[in-house]
């Protein structure tokens, strides 16, 4: 009875952006890029929900780098990355994330 209980609380809209700080090192992908963390600025997030989720449900999160694009004269450049849940294969929601990165040695 208590899993049925548990099952019935839908998680709120914006759980999946603390999801997917979840991991041990949420930021590696942008060291592995090799951007300094201290340049780095949150832009933007939005999220597209296709199913609820649950308190209990076990998630997967795939994380991919969709688009790059560069401005001002490459002081900045905006990485933009979508990150995907599913529940047993069904698509539950994607987040999309705009990341600020500056670069210091650029004027524009």
């Amino acid at each position: 009875m208590l899993d049925r209980l548990v099952r019935a609380v839908p998680v709120p809209p914006t759980f999946f952006f603390s999801a997917s700080l979840e991991s041990d090192d949420p930021f590696r992908y942008l060291l592995d890029a090799g951007i300094d963390l201290r340049h780095v600025l949150h832009g933007e997030q939005h999220f597209a929900y296709s199913a609820m989720a649950y308190a209990g449900d076990t998630l997967t999160v795939a994380e991919r780098i969709v688009d790059v694009t560069s401005k001002r004269g490459g002081a900045m450049e905006l990485l933009t990355k979508e990150t995907a849940f599913s529940r047993e294969g069904e698509r539950i929601a994607v987040a999309t994330t705009v990341i600020v990165v500056r670069d210091p040695e650029v004027t524009a």
